[in-house]
């Protein structure tokens, strides 16, 4: 019985720094969001992209109330970068640039489908200040930024621009981990903006997009 008591107390003393070590905080600027920011998120979600005018510019009393142009479905790819660095513990003020490309969208006109609309692209984003806030220890995050925003339309071989308008991006998700400084994680995002058309000024172009990413953060 003495050499089993003895044992056990032999035990703890070899193993205790290793079970009681378990909760020693990291050193320094390890797994901590402090410091230099850089986020690279890119995937794919749905969007959704809009021409539109006042009624008194659209000629055709049937037509009025409806969107000029529409852009729905196809495939969306999404990419932002977001550099910056945190003010306070977890507090992180950034500047980021990105946006979604939709590729191969349906087009309608006045609510009609427009057939063999040819090649079919629409590209809207911008530039803005963000801010985002991680809630340790789980390292989830959110994230908001206001954008400059642009957009370019393509449909059947003509192209058309936009002024600078408004935009906005959110993104909330969920990283690990990887290493001292680096943490990859998966994040679900909405984007908007809405800017008057580069030519026609009673002509706005606008969308919206959500969806899923991926992160690499290093932090």
């Amino acid at each position: 019985m003495k050499s089993l008591i003895l044992t056990i107390i032999m035990s703890l003393f070899f193993f205790a720094p290793v079970l009681f070590g378990q909760n020693n905080s990291m050193p320094a600027g390890v797994h901590q969001h402090d410091g230099f920011f850089l986020r690279i998120v890119p995937g794919g979600g749905s969007s959704q992209f809009f021409a539109t005018a006042p009624d008194d510019k659209i000629l055709l009393p049937q037509n009025r109330g409806k969107d000029v142009l529409s852009f729905s479905g196809g495939f969306t790819v999404a990419n932002t970068i977001q550099i910056g660095g945190a003010v306070a513990d977890n507090l992180i003020i950034y500047g980021e640039s990105g946006g979604v490309f939709m590729a191969g969208p349906t087009v309608k006109n006045y609510d009609q489908e427009v057939n063999n609309p040819g090649t079919v692209w629409v590209y809207f984003g911008g530039v803005g200040p963000g801010m985002a806030y991680y809630f340790m220890p789980a390292n989830v995050y959110v994230s908001g930024a206001i954008l400059a925003n642009i957009a370019v339309m393509t449909v059947q071989g003509s192209s058309e621009g936009s002024k600078i308008g408004f935009g906005f991006h959110l993104i909330a998700g969920k990283e690990w981990w990887t290493g001292e400084q680096w943490g990859l994680g998966v994040a679900a995002f909405f984007r908007y903006g809405t800017q008057k058309n580069d030519d026609i000024d009673f002509l706005t172009m606008s969308g919206s997009s959500f969806g899923l990413l991926f992160s690499a953060t290093l932090n």
